[in-house]
């Protein structure tokens, strides 16, 4: 399958964030960086980014943040319209893609919030990786920085909240560990799906499916 790798890129991103989802109770205090390049994501950056310089927030965050976005812009590329139209942001912005002049409107959105939406549909409309992978990475670098910045800002209270949750981290723990482990599950058999219903599509021609599983809108939104 063309570019099929990309669909194992975007698992193991999913994979890694629940994991450190799940482990955010017990290394929280510990190895805040451990866990913010697991889960390079808005929550964590809030809950853990205080205990760190910004600037060392920002430099650890921003690579996997835009690998995170340059996967499914991959993903996307992979599948085409068949698969970014199984969601329904996918389908809005499609249709705002088929209009002229709207490609550079989505890419400077791209600078300000990168969405997976956004990702998948610039890769399905084959947006050229220089441009897409260009305003991806301004948009991760600035969204970053003012999510470090506003760390920052909530600093007493953020820490605050990781010291009740550390305090209680042993329960926490285990239900953060189990609700990682059915999302993952979930995540990986909706991929899966995902994935051998495009192959088939690429292969036979045939009209999407709109009840096929939707493993791109419906998992793993970062921001």
């Amino acid at each position: 399958m063309r570019n099929a790798w990309s669909v194992a890129w975007v698992a193991c991103f999913i994979g890694a964030g629940q994991l450190g989802l799940a482990l955010a109770p017990s290394l929280g205090q510990r190895l805040p960086a451990l866990l913010l390049v697991l889960r390079p994501q808005a929550d964590l950056m809030l809950l853990l980014g205080p205990q760190l310089p910004a600037a060392v927030v920002v430099l650890l965050v921003v690579p996997f943040r835009l690998l995170f976005h340059i996967a499914y812009y991959e993903f996307g590329r992979w599948g085409g319209d068949r698969l970014v139209r199984r969601s329904r942001a996918g389908r809005w912005v499609l249709a705002l893609l088929a209009r002229r002049g709207v490609v550079l409107p989505l890419l400077a959105l791209c600078v300000l919030h990168p969405s997976t939406p956004v990702d998948l549909a610039l890769g399905a409309r084959a947006v050229s990786r220089p441009k897409a992978i260009g305003a991806l990475a301004t948009g991760v670098i600035v969204s970053t920085a003012l999510l470090a910045l506003l760390g920052a800002a909530l600093a007493p209270l953020s820490l605050h909240v990781l010291a009740k949750v550390t305090e209680h981290r042993g329960v926490l723990t285990a239900v953060l560990a189990a609700f990682a482990l059915v999302t993952s599950a979930v995540v990986a058999w909706r991929l899966r799906q995902t994935a051998r219903s495009v192959a088939e599509d690429h292969g036979t021609g045939a009209a999407p499916d709109p009840r096929a599983p939707n493993a791109v809108a419906d998992t793993a939104r970062e921001d």
